[in-house]
């Protein structure tokens, strides 16, 4: 088999023969229908390689561009990584801005009276606004844990108002429920009304209402009672249902003792 190199210029050539001791004879492959087939003049050629060369030129613009290719994608993507955290940022100051306008707006006094009230002790009630509400003296709103003062968040509203919450533990953490501060009895029952007439009617919280001298509007009532029993004419014809299926399978059964 004839001898194949590599010409400096990367051309692939098969050797012919030697014109010296310093120049050789070679003709260049071309490839043809997918097969590598010497073809054209031959010509002489002072250096040959075992494999393709690549001058120092052309292998430090091949690094360029893998390391522009790299620099260029991680430059794009903390570009795209900036720009979402601008848009999120523009939009929470946007909503932040907002707020503090309609909360300076519609600033009320009282807001603050009952704040001041409550860092004083003048609070005497507290209505928690919870899945399980409940109307509490002060007293017995616990404000501990573990003889530590339980944290209180503080946030206001775009109506003027506060918002007040108390976490589980005294760092705040273990969820936190929502409360509505009150120097007298008749006030904090109003809003613990409101907030129990607001929620599902349960037998529950029916009782809960009466034991505070008001019951749910009778409209209300009335549809609650009417999805009871609903509820409970599925659940007798669910048994029956089942009934009649275990009579049938007594029967067949029963059949069985004449075999």
């Amino acid at each position: 088999m004839k001898e194949v190199k590599f010409t400096t210029d990367g051309k692939k050539v098969v050797v012919i023969g030697s014109l010296n001791s310093q120049e050789k004879i070679v003709q260049e492959i071309f490839v043809i229908d997918g097969s590598e087939i010497p073809s054209g003049e031959h010509f002489v050629v002072k250096s040959l390689h075992d494999a393709p060369a690549i001058s120092w030129k052309e292998s430090e613009l091949k690094k360029m561009e893998e390391r522009y290719a790299k620099e260029s994608k991680q430059y794009k993507d903390e570009t795209d990584r900036l720009y979402r955290a601008y848009k999120e940022k523009t939009q929470e100051l946007r909503a932040k801005l907002t707020y503090f306008g309609l909360a300076l707006k519609n600033v009320n006094e009282n807001t603050f009276n009952t704040l001041i009230d409550y860092i004083t002790g003048d609070i005497k009630y507290v209505v928690v606004d919870n899945y399980d509400v409940k109307l509490l003296p002060i007293n017995e709103f616990n404000e501990m844990y573990e003889d530590k003062l339980r944290l209180i968040s503080l946030f206001g509203k775009d109506d003027g108002t506060f918002t007040y919450a108390v976490g589980e533990y005294y760092d705040y953490s273990g969820g936190n429920k929502k409360f509505h501060p009150f120097k007298n009895y008749d006030d904090a029952l109003c809003k613990f009304k409101e907030i129990l007439l607001n929620q599902t009617v349960t037998d529950k919280n029916i009782d809960l209402a009466k034991s505070y001298g008001f019951e749910y509007p009778k409209e209300k009532i009335s549809e609650y009672v009417k999805k009871q029993k609903e509820s409970l004419a599925k659940s007798i014809q669910s048994y029956k249902d089942s009934i009649a299926t275990w009579e049938t399978m007594i029967d067949k059964v029963s059949t069985l003792e004449g075999c």
